[in-house]
């Protein structure tokens, strides 16, 4: 089922088809892998856990397969990840040094979410992650109420800080002074940049 559709790209929901494809991409290349994720176990294992949290996942927030429109080939993952009410350790990675006690989740009248995306490295690059987050975010906003979207990353994962800052997010320094927190809320969107 298709979510959104770009010039160039496709979101939908992933189906046991594109299991082993995104094992390659994002789980089997360290590059890829170190930057996104902290998966351990084997690769059965890894592909287990991945079926069961995002394979025919229904919702709005979840993690969806990214196509290319044209040949349907699959190049990565791209969501919107809401969160449980929480604050402290479970949610390290998106406070920062201007909210250090942040809450995300505790209002159910405030939808906030986490931008989460990876692609295999052979697509980095290509504008394909600024070209559906543009597009992502503005379904966000406008048709699933989303109040905020916060990202948290790496400092040194230069291209994920690049991406959010193309995407109109206030960065701010993480709690961690190994980590920055990008911010967005739909007051101050600009996705035009």
């Amino acid at each position: 089922m298709t979510i959104l559709e770009t010039e160039r790209l496709i979101l939908h929901r992933f189906d046991m088809d594109d299991l082993n494809e995104i094992y390659r991409l994002i789980y089997a290349d360290p590059a890829v892998k170190d930057t996104w994720s902290g998966a351990t176990g084997t690769p059965d294992e890894i592909k287990a856990r991945f079926a069961e949290r995002h394979i025919q996942r229904e919702g709005d927030f979840c993690l969806h397969a990214l196509a290319l429109k044209d040949t349907s080939t699959l190049i990565g993952l791209m969501g919107f990840q809401r969160h449980p009410p929480g604050a402290g350790h479970d949610i390290w990675y998106l406070q920062s040094e201007d909210e250090p006690n942040r809450s995300v989740g505790f209002n159910p009248d405030f939808i906030e979410v986490e931008l989460t995306y990876a692609l295999g490295r052979a697509y980095w690059k290509h504008g394909y992650a600024v070209e559906m987050g543009r597009a992502l975010i503005l379904f966000g906003f406008d048709t699933l109420g989303i109040g905020r979207i916060i990202q948290g990353v790496r400092r040194d994962n230069p291209n994920s800080v690049n991406l959010m800052r193309r995407l109109g997010f206030r960065i701010e320094n993480g709690l961690d002074p190994g980590e920055v927190v990008g911010i967005l809320d739909s007051t101050n969107q600009a996705t035009d940049g």
